[in-house]
């Protein structure tokens, strides 16, 4: 844990990498009172759509046998039957954005943060990645065009 602190610490001072998490909602909040003669961004929410509603009332099954139960700290990780409501889904834009890793991860270079809602890992919790207190990144190589990265 102290080595973890240390880490976190030398990066935020003494590095430009990014060391938080953000949601992106969060980090592009358009200031009140903003001039409009300020400089372009392209840091915006593009698009948005809400989750739908999904009702099973029978557990699901999948090749003729019923799903098994999955536990996450003795709590069922998935309930087998109800009214559920699948994720909003965005598409965002970021000006300065980096994609880093298999994973995807993506963060924001001049905000020094993680966009919080980029791929994560299915059992890591992205604060302990080993990305967020990662003293050396790879060196950014910035892509002719539009990039784009696609998660939920």
């Amino acid at each position: 844990m102290l080595i973890d602190f240390l880490k976190k610490l030398w990066v935020v001072c003494f590095t430009n990498n990014p060391y938080k998490i953000k949601r992106f909602k969060e980090l592009y909040i358009e200031p009140i009172g903003r001039e409009i003669d300020h400089p372009e961004s392209l840091s915006a929410i593009l698009k948005h759509e809400q989750g739908e509603i999904t009702n099973y009332l029978l557990p699901l099954t999948t090749y003729q046998e019923n799903i098994k139960e999955r536990y996450v700290d003795a709590k069922h990780r998935f309930k087998p039957s109800g009214i559920f409501k699948s994720p909003d889904r965005y598409v965002y834009s970021i000006s300065n954005g980096c994609i880093l890793g298999q994973s995807g991860i993506i963060y924001d270079a001049d905000k020094r943060s993680f966009i919080d809602e980029s791929t994560k890992e299915w059992t890591v919790n992205l604060k302990k990645s080993s990305f967020i207190n990662a003293v050396h990144l790879p060196q950014k190589k910035h892509l002719k065009g539009v990039a784009s990265h696609l998660s939920h």
